[in-house]
């Protein structure tokens, strides 16, 4: 099954056809088409995304033609700049907050390592038994909750 048929494109085979809405139809399914076919994003095309120019004026008269010019191409370039700013933006909120993260966890770690060249021998030995007391008593009660 061909792409166009999957879309529900209006197969028009009439030639100087002036049916604007038709034209939409069959240029949107075409440009819908090729996104599909190419793997990027799909794009929705309105009518009112359309400037539409109706006659161009000759030397012998009037010679009737609509051509459809699509905004579209302008509109996803202005899409995709908008999401890359605000992913950049979102990229940069992130290595700020965590090179905040690493400034705290950087603070902490020489206050442990000056807290632990500040205490004697003796004060050491003081802290681990209190460490060892406390984690025999935390075993005792969830040995008895189980």
């Amino acid at each position: 099954m061909k792409i166009e048929e999957e879309l529900g494109a209006d197969k028009s085979t009439e030639l100087g056809s002036n049916d604007t809405e038709e034209m939409v139809n069959v240029l949107s399914s075409i440009e819908a088409a090729n996104i599909l076919t190419s793997g990027g994003a799909a794009a929705s095309v309105s009518p009112g995304d359309v400037l539409l120019t109706v006659g161009v004026p000759t030397v012998s008269g009037g010679f009737p033609t609509i051509s459809a010019i699509f905004a579209t191409a302008s509109v996803l370039a202005r899409d995709s700049e908008i999401a890359r700013l605000r992913a950049e933006e979102e990229l940069k909120m992130m290595i700020e907050g965590l090179d905040s993260s690493n400034e705290v966890i950087a603070k902490h770690l020489r206050e442990y390592e000056q807290a632990g060249a500040d205490l004697s021998v003796g004060e050491k030995l003081e802290l681990i038994s209190e460490l060892v007391k406390y984690q025999d008593r935390r075993a005792k009660i969830l040995k008895y909750q189980a």
